[in-house]
């Protein structure tokens, strides 16, 4: 399947979760952003689409999936949303537990829609340099949510579940990369 998103987010998914009251604190408009979820508005120019199991009875369509152009411009969007908390949070030794629980908050966030960016790149059988480098742009995010909020007293997070996304995605980018030498051998025979 060729993806035909032109977003980084469908605009079905976003009128179905707006209806769903389902909008993170990330995607709310700037009025909305600190009020309850169910008050929120979501903000298309910071919609992400959402990660979806094969289970959850809806099936994807070639306009639900986001095309290379799309997934790059997806993973570096939620770089700068994870950028402009870090930088909100200021350079204190111990944060705060209120920074602590937004940290908790972007991870949540970040990393389902992370997981959605992949399965785009799945459902496309997309391998080539473009995928590898959104494949290495996500394991640094888990890398470094591993050290931020593994470390604190008490525990904000589960390292486990931390280093299984790492082991993916690691697993994933070899996969990538042993077929990039099958072709580059496959080509040297002809």
């Amino acid at each position: 399947m060729k993806g035909r998103c032109e977003a980084m987010c469908s605009i079905e998914e976003q009128e179905e979760r707006q209806k769903q009251h389902d909008i993170s604190q990330f995607e709310a408009t700037d009025a909305t952003r600190t009020l309850r979820r169910h008050l929120r508005k979501m903000d298309p120019e910071r919609a992400v689409k959402r990660y979806l199991r094969a289970a959850d009875g809806r099936g994807e369509t070639a306009g639900d999936v986001r095309p290379l152009k799309w997934l790059e411009r997806t993973v570096a969007h939620l770089w700068s949303v994870a950028l402009s908390v870090f930088e909100s949070q200021g350079q204190e030794k111990a944060p705060k537990k209120e920074d602590l629980l937004r940290l908790v908050e972007l991870y949540d966030f970040m990393s389902d829609r992370f997981m959605a960016v992949r399965k785009d790149i799945i459902v496309q059988g997309l391998a080539g340099s473009g995928a590898q480098a959104i494949y290495k742009r996500i394991i640094r995010f888990h890398i470094l949510f591993d050290y931020l909020l593994t470390e604190q007293v008490p525990p904000v997070f589960d390292a486990h579940m931390g280093l299984n996304a790492v082991r993916s995605g690691l697993a994933t980018l070899l996969d990538f990369f042993q077929n990039v030498k099958r072709i580059r051998r496959g080509a040297c025979q002809l």
